[in-house]
């Protein structure tokens, strides 16, 4: 065993070992220190390099949507201040109202037509066809009037403010409701005649059934009918001297006839029975369907 070291002979082997250690830790840990230092102080740099990009990007996003939003803004000035774009948007309700007034005309019509020769129309798609051919032949005609009104009362914007429509449109409205309900009386009315030109409107043969074509036109005359059951029966189709006047029902209900007068007849023969060369009248009417009819024969008075 070596000699014992005397105190204050010096530092030992073991003082010196750790002394150098400890000094190794503090170096290691300043380097640690400023390496921390040198990241945080990196990572800040890139975070605020983005958030001065992400500034910058958001500034040119808003400046151009305000820019956009002053040229939308110019452009629906135009428009507001252009008479075309006044009206305010048409509603679902308006726009109903608009169709039935444009199909109102053929509507009135073929109202005013089969008031005179009875309801012709075939079916609910026939009649849809009439109404729209009719108020589209009718626009047609008043089509001047039709845009002078939309040029001086709508486009102008007359009829977007609140103010009182003039008082001449009155009989223009009138005479839109009017001249197609009179225009069908008078063709119906030229139909139920027989008169020519108003095949030009009604075609060739608007009746739908034979017994229409005939009825329609209010014969005035004699009617000789056998029955099925081999009757005879006879009658004058035309007004009676009791004021009631022979009727034959029309398309599409059931086809029956009434007789105002009714008449003797042979029941071997079926011809009438004469009284001074005029028939015998008996003072009563007939009310009868055609199911039970075998034939008619009819005779102008």
């Amino acid at each position: 065993m070596g000699p014992p070291y005397k105190q204050g002979a010096g530092p030992t082997p073991f003082t010196q070992q750790r002394s150098a250690l400890i000094s190794w830790k503090g170096s290691l840990y300043r380097a640690r220190s400023a390496c921390g230092c040198v990241l945080s102080r990196s990572e800040n740099r890139v975070t605020g390099v983005r958030a001065v990009a992400g500034v910058n990007y958001a500034s040119e996003i808003q400046k151009e949507g305000e820019e956009y939003g002053k040229e939308q803004s110019q452009q629906a000035l135009i428009l507001d201040k252009s008479p075309a774009f006044r009206l305010s948007p048409v509603t679902t309700f308006e726009a109903i109202a608009v169709a039935l007034v444009a199909l109102l005309p053929g509507g009135l019509y073929v109202w005013g037509f089969e008031r005179k020769v009875g309801n012709w129309g075939i079916g609910l798609s026939d009649r849809l066809f009439r109404f729209c051919g009719t108020s589209a032949l009718f626009h047609a005609v008043i089509a001047p009037v039709t845009y002078w009104l939309w040029a001086t009362q709508f486009r102008t914007g007359g009829a977007g403010v609140a103010r009182p429509l003039p008082l001449w449109l009155w009989p223009i409205i009138l005479a839109y409701v009017a001249m197609p309900f009179i225009g069908g009386d008078r063709v119906g009315l030229a139909t139920r005649n027989g008169q020519g030109w108003a095949r030009l409107l009604t075609g060739p043969d608007p009746a739908p059934r034979a017994w229409d074509y005939f009825f329609a036109s209010r014969p005035d005359g004699w009617v000789r009918l056998r029955l099925k059951s081999g009757v005879w029966i006879g009658g004058a189709y035309a007004p009676s001297d009791r004021g009631i006047a022979s009727y034959a029902a029309g398309y599409p209900e059931t086809q029956d006839l009434f007789l105002a007068e009714t008449v003797e007849m042979d029941p071997d023969s079926g011809e009438f029975l004469l009284e001074n060369g005029r028939p015998v009248f008996r003072g009563t009417s007939l009310l009868i369907r055609w199911d039970e009819v075998e034939f008619l024969e009819f005779s102008d008075a």
